[in-house]
């Protein structure tokens, strides 16, 4: 159902993405007729001011309100709501409505993984659908006996801002015998868009090897 949206466009409009599956739930689940009303979990509503969970929790009221749906972005489910998207999975809580859910991705922190699996079973076991971020979440979910009914997937959002340049030091120097292989590094430089790397390059005799990459328009600090 979902596949037909092209991935650029899922990482250009994640929340409206996000919303768009959301309501395509449950339009499959829900045979009702009448126009559904969502309500946002933000487990951290009222707590943290500017929160990652917060600022996902109100795009997507945004791109839900501009298509038209009643939404409300509350700390708790709302029973009467008829589907309730919870924004973080650690923290679900039951509620007798459609549910679902985001999964951004799993790292051991305060929670133990087979912790964060079992959350995530037991709220797609009780019918809630799982979001995930990337499919190699996903394929990791289903791995771990999740349930591939229970999972959808988009890919993560970004704010629409250019983005500063990685920076990539190199430090050694060249030797005439070609032991650090540097015709590699004008390569790379071939393959790469100039716009998105800088490279910082200590050591002495990289004269020439600079000189064969200035043609592909690649930033280099020679310090």
């Amino acid at each position: 159902l979902f596949q037909e949206v092209s991935r650029q466009t899922l990482a250009e409009h994640t929340s409206n993405t996000l919303a768009t599956i959301i309501l395509s739930i449950l339009s499959i689940r829900n045979n009702s007729m009448k126009k559904p009303t969502i309500n946002l979990v933000n487990y951290e509503e009222g707590i943290v001011k500017n929160g990652i969970l917060t600022k996902h929790a109100r795009m997507m009221e945004k791109e839900i309100l501009d298509m038209g749906y009643k939404v409300t972005v509350k700390n708790a489910p709302d029973p009467k709501a008829d589907i309730n998207h919870h924004i973080n999975y650690i923290a679900a809580q039951e509620c007798p409505t459609i549910n679902t859910t985001m999964v951004t991705h799993f790292t051991s922190d305060m929670f133990a993984m087979d912790e964060k699996i079992g959350r995530i079973k037991k709220f797609t076991d009780e019918g809630g659908v799982g979001i995930c971020f990337s499919e190699g979440v996903e394929k990791y979910l289903l791995a771990q006996g999740i349930n591939r009914k229970n999972l959808e997937t988009v890919l993560p959002a970004h704010d629409g801002r250019k983005r500063r340049p990685r920076i990539i030091m190199i430090a050694y120097k060249i030797y005439d015998d070609g032991r650090k292989r540097e015709d590699m590094f004008v390569k790379l430089c071939k393959t790469l868009d100039p716009s998105k790397f800088i490279f910082r390059i200590i050591g002495p005799n990289w004269e020439k090897t600079l000189e064969k990459t200035r043609k592909y328009k690649v930033q280099v600090q020679y310090l």
